[in-house]
């Protein structure tokens, strides 16, 4: 919400670009390009190597879009798009600010709402995870973090510059070879954690933004079968989504799960609905 407005943010991973829509009139209000200017591949979805898809999006307490482009096989990105017009830079000088107002992107790095584009991560990290945080005193509209699916690292970003403030290793509590956690969704919970959710096997973990502590794997319990009582949870296998409800549950769904899976850090215990 920015400024009386409720905007959504909507990646269109086949052009390079995120959509801004004015949720109460229904009308794309901006359109911009993200990622790197020889990754676009136009007309091209969704795995293609040496592009940039885009898929995962963000939006601090300012209002301001975070999108990170996964970069298949080569360099993955973070682009800030601001929220408001009066936080956007004239960096021609022209005494205006260039930027769209529709469907019509204008050229790639003219767009003057698009602050930056910072390459995240190694090449070929896949980022797939994007998310803010509870923020403090000096950021209190939340600090942006991305996640490498390959290289199993968060990393806080700086949100005026994208620098990298802070990089956390999700497997320095794993002892030997660290298969997993692979970090493809991403929540914060009310108390400030970040929650990660690992592809396909729904396995969590949480990481503290401020002390970098790290907590151990948290697997589903098995799968439910045929005859089991009401109370024993399934596995949700191909998990997918994440998110968390106000009392700080953490929800999983995917293609394989048919029920949205839930878990209380509180008590320790699984549901599903």
């Amino acid at each position: 919400r920015t400024q009386g407005t409720t905007y959504l943010w909507v990646v269109n991973t086949d052009e390079s670009s995120v959509s801004r829509w004015d949720a109460r009139t229904e009308e794309e209000v901006g359109r911009y390009h993200v990622g790197l200017p020889d990754g676009q591949c136009p007309g091209l979805c969704c795995w293609e190597d040496n592009c940039n898809m885009p898929s995962r999006v963000a939006v601090d307490g300012r209002g301001d879009a975070y999108v990170a482009s996964r970069g298949f096989r080569m360099q993955g990105t973070v682009t800030k798009i601001s929220g408001r017009i009066d936080q956007c830079v004239d960096r021609n000088n022209n005494g205006l600010i260039d930027t769209s107002t529709s469907a019509e992107m204008l050229d790639w790095g003219e767009d003057e709402c698009v602050l930056w584009t910072v390459p995240a991560d190694g090449e070929n990290a896949l980022l797939r995870v994007m998310i803010v945080d509870a923020g403090d005193e000096d950021h209190p509209q939340g600090y942006p973090w991305v996640g490498g699916y390959e290289t199993r690292l968060m990393h806080q970003l700086d949100p005026a510059t994208g620098a990298i403030r802070k990089s956390v290793d999700l497997c320095k509590n794993i002892e030997g070879r660290c298969r997993v956690p692979r970090p493809y969704g991403g929540v914060v919970t009310p108390d400030g954690k970040i929650w990660v959710l690992n592809y396909g096997t729904a396995q969590l973990m949480w990481l503290d933004p401020v002390s970098e502590e790290v907590s151990d794997i948290i697997v589903v319990p098995p799968r439910r079968r045929f005859g089991d009582p009401e109370d024993v949870p399934p596995r949700c296998v191909e998990a997918y989504a994440i998110t968390a409800d106000p009392k700080g549950r953490i929800w999983i769904s995917g293609w394989g799960c048919g029920d949205a899976v839930g878990y209380d850090p509180a008590t320790e215990a699984w549901t599903r609905i």
